[in-house]
């Protein structure tokens, strides 16, 4: 089949995979987590490519969110003795992340919100 960019969703529709940013995201916790680099900046960094994602694709980032949140929780399985150390040093850059994101991405699931709440109810009826 090969690698492209298109995806025909139904006949005459066009859909545009646009996946950069999972990698990147992934990178970014990979650094929080290994400490490697200012946990300010890296915070910043992941809030940004967060709201970018969920921008351009929010199913592709509830996947990423829930691949991160396992990839976390493996290891602490893994390696439960650095993990509590690990957390108190990660839990700057994170908390900067969830409020960059929160601030950034408030307007656009306020205005989803009323469509989610339309489309629940026509299923409904």
């Amino acid at each position: 089949m090969g690698f492209r960019l298109t995806l025909w969703a139904r006949p005459g529709h066009l859909v545009l995979i646009f996946l950069p940013f999972p990698p990147l995201i992934a990178m970014t916790v990979v650094s929080i987590v290994q400490q490697q680099g200012s946990p300010r900046r890296l915070g910043i960094q992941l809030g940004l490519l967060v709201s970018a994602q969920f921008l351009c694709e929010m199913e592709v980032m509830t996947t990423v969110a829930i691949l991160t949140a396992w990839a976390l929780i493996c290891f602490v399985v893994r390696y439960p003795k650095r993990a509590a150390s690990i957390a108190r040093s990660s839990l700057k850059s994170f908390g900067i992340a969830f409020a960059l994101a929160a601030v950034l991405l408030a307007y656009p699931i306020w205005m989803l919100l009323p469509a989610l709440n339309t489309t629940m109810a026509r299923r409904n009826r």
